[in-house]
């Protein structure tokens, strides 16, 4: 699905890098708690392959826990090196978010070999923005 999201006012505010709003496509699973972490590695591979697809030069940071938000078990931000700023800057974001968002939304299933209802794991990860699109095809005009 899509979602617009408010960027930092005042901090890296020219060009496309920090954007007052934007559109991503954002990955979403839902799965159980065995699932989760070969899902989140999964997101990972897609965001990997598409950024490698489209020639950027990117590189994969384990985010530490110092890092990660309240939602977030694990997280993996993806960079791509950005000329006109002269280093790396973030282009997507995976998280294994395990139980935490299916608790406060009270999504659960039935664990068919006990038939305890328990909560989800979800899983999420940034498949692309727009700016990073919109960036794209600057540098590779179609014709």
């Amino acid at each position: 699905y899509q979602r617009r999201v408010r960027g930092a006012q005042g901090k890296e505010s020219k060009g496309l890098y920090r954007v007052h709003q934007f559109t991503k496509v954002e990955m979403v699973g839902v799965c159980d708690e065995r699932r989760s972490e070969e899902l989140h590695s999964l997101f990972l591979d897609i965001e990997v392959e598409l950024f490698t697809q489209l020639g950027l030069h990117a590189r994969v940071l384990d985010m530490s826990t110092q890092e990660l938000g309240a939602s977030a078990h694990r997280k993996y931000d993806i960079e791509a090196w950005m000329p006109s700023r002269g280093t790396f800057g973030e282009i997507s974001s995976c998280s294994n978010c395990t139980d935490y968002q299916s608790r406060r939304l009270n999504i659960r299933w039935r664990n068919p070999q006990t038939g305890k209802a328990q909560f989800v794991h979800t899983v999420n990860g940034t498949a692309i923005t727009s700016s990073c699109f919109i960036g794209y095809h600057r540098k590779f005009p179609t014709s």
